[in-house]
């Protein structure tokens, strides 16, 4: 059944973990600066997403991807490889995306060579927390030293916060959908809800630790938003 208009509003939290690094401020965790409230970028937000559709073999166009020659391409060099893996023609190349790769019906796509663009069906937004959070900077010694004859490990240091709750606004269009022929079904938002809450409880480190609370949606019988 071809799916509907939806609206979500998702809440996650962080503990003892650093939810987006800001690389343009000594990786510290991003915040808005006329709230100082704590941000996750919506390309962390899917970063989780796309991690379990790569671990259960789904396809997906916007991913690093190695050349033979050992190189990472360029969005180019992708489609130039899809191209000639499945003997497709330049100008089948934007339907052959839209049926074949699931990020691309999703989040939409801008090519190059071939030229076209893809809007986004799914739409995700920055995701911010829902009260101020405290921010420490932690150091300590690792186990490996910088070089041999030393005698301790390198130092390591990073920002982390104890705790926050997050709100992240998400909607599915219908209509952007069907403007651009993608077809998507109840069956594939109900599989992207799947991999969304798996790969937020999986893909844990000492820098990622997060927990997936409640989940919000509409699903509208007419198109409204």
């Amino acid at each position: 059944m071809k799916a509907k208009t939806r609206e979500f509003i998702f809440y996650s939290d962080v503990t003892d973990a650093n939810p987006n690094g800001d690389l343009n401020n000594e990786n510290q965790p991003r915040m808005d600066d006329s709230t100082d409230l704590l941000e996750m970028s919506d390309v962390r937000i899917k970063w989780f997403w796309k991690h379990e559709a790569l671990a259960n073999g789904e396809n997906i166009f916007v991913k690093e991807t190695i050349s033979e020659e050992g190189k990472v391409l360029d969005a180019k060099g992708c489609a130039s490889k899809i191209m000639l893996e499945n003997n497709i023609k330049p100008e089948d190349f934007e339907e052959f995306l839209k049926l074949n790769y699931v990020d691309v019906k999703f989040f939409g796509v801008v090519s190059t060579a071939p030229s076209f663009s893809l809007m986004n069906t799914f739409y995700i937004n920055w995701s911010r927390g829902v009260h101020k959070a405290e921010v420490k900077y932690k150091q300590g010694i690792s186990s490996f030293s910088s070089g041999e004859n030393k005698e301790q490990g390198t130092f390591w240091s990073k920002y982390m916060t104890p705790y926050c709750l997050f709100r992240t606004y998400m909607m599915y269009n219908n209509r952007v959908a069907e403007k651009q022929n993608i077809m998507i079904t109840e069956e594939d938002i109900e599989k992207f809800k799947k991999y969304f809450l798996d790969g937020i409880k999986t893909y844990k480190s000492t820098s990622k630790n997060q927990m997936p609370r409640c989940l919000v949606e509409i699903i509208y019988k007419e198109q409204y938003i």
